[in-house]
């Protein structure tokens, strides 16, 4: 197809010193998406010749432009660390799920610059093709390669459907049931976090399972942080939440209990075992007792209260005034006050009350 005399003036002012002048004959023929193979070729040798800024607009030009003919271009230019490169990689993702035909040639490339571009490209295109295709290249990697592919997935899973997700949490689950993998700490950490970040509701049931002591303690820190991830509604199961009760005396606080109280905040009052709240009062860790002091009062029930009055006395005043925030929410009749203001000795506590 000949040019018309208004498209060779717009190819004239490429080769213009002006980068000005250049850019904008290069949106405009973003914006026209001419079919004219030596077009192509030009604005795809002005990726490898001219500065960043024409770079960047030729690149958003073939992102308007979807021909495959610019495929090779784009590839090209993703064989080093650039300035470019991730607006090149969106590029190549919005040409859809069929690029995978047209990168599958380079995947192998010994260019680790260049795998990790791709890597990366492949994890934001979410159909199951590109899931098999990432599940291989972690079988047959080494660690980094693996690291790398799994943080890539963290990032772009929020885009994903339930159904690729579920895909994906399948694959996953197999790599784990494999030796070479399961056995590996390391890699048991990475798809821990990653089962974590894909979020189906069957994985809260697989990370309760490595809070067991049998496991490594990294293994277990690791499934408290990837349980986090995960919503606690009314639909909480018993299991769940006597499994985190038991994990309130480990000897862990920093690593453990707290991540646990963190995740026990999330599921609401109803779904808590109030006698099991009452029990771990008595916890030596300061923060599990103020825990259970504060969904003690949150439960509304003037039961409670005993408990509460007994804590206003504690040596610590956190402890003290968790207690009392704790009796404003619960329904307290004035007999009951009068009660216990009548058997109080500690001066403080009589004023509390």
């Amino acid at each position: 197809m000949s040019m018309s005399g208004e498209m060779k003036k717009i190819v004239g002012m490429l080769r213009s010193s002006d980068v000005e002048l250049r850019c904008a004959a290069i949106k405009i023929l973003g914006e026209l998406r001419p079919q004219h193979r030596e077009l192509h070729q030009t604005l795809g040798k002005m990726l490898e010749q001219d500065n960043h800024v024409v770079r960047r607009y030729v690149v958003e030009a073939f992102s308007k432009n979807r021909d495959k003919k610019n495929i090779p271009y784009l590839i090209k230019l993703l064989e080093e660390e650039s300035d470019v490169k991730e607006n090149t990689i969106n590029t190549l993702a919005s040409y859809g799920p069929t690029v995978l035909e047209d990168i599958s040639a380079y995947l192998d490339t010994p260019n680790n610059t260049l795998r990790r571009s791709l890597m990366s490209l492949v994890s934001r295109l979410k159909n199951r093709k590109a899931v098999d295709l990432l599940i291989g290249a972690i079988r047959s990697g080494q660690y980094e390669t693996v690291k790398n592919i799994c943080s890539l997935l963290e990032e772009s899973l929020g885009e994903y459907p339930d159904p690729i997700r579920h895909y994906l949490y399948q694959q996953v689950i197999a790599l784990l049931a494999t030796p070479a993998f399961a056995e590996q700490e390391t890699l048991l950490l990475t798809f821990i976090r990653l089962i974590g970040h894909i979020g189906h509701p069957e994985g809260k049931t697989l990370l309760l399972s490595y809070l067991d002591l049998a496991h490594p303690p990294a293994a277990r820190v690791n499934a408290l942080y990837a349980l986090l991830r995960f919503t606690y509604g009314d639909h909480e199961s018993p299991e769940t939440v006597d499994r985190l009760f038991a994990l309130l005396d480990d000897g862990d606080y920093a690593n453990i209990v707290h991540n646990v109280l963190r995740i026990l905040d999330l599921v609401p009052v109803e779904r808590l075992f109030q006698a099991s709240l009452v029990r771990h009062v008595e916890n030596g860790h300061l923060g599990v007792k103020c825990f259970c002091l504060r969904k003690l009062g949150k439960t509304g029930q003037e039961p409670h209260a005993g408990v509460l009055f007994r804590h206003l006395t504690h040596p610590h005043q956190e402890v003290r005034e968790t207690a009392y925030q704790s009796l404003t929410q619960l329904p307290l009749t004035p007999g009951l006050l009068l009660q216990e203001l009548d058997t109080a000795t500690d001066l403080p506590k009589m004023w509390t009350l």
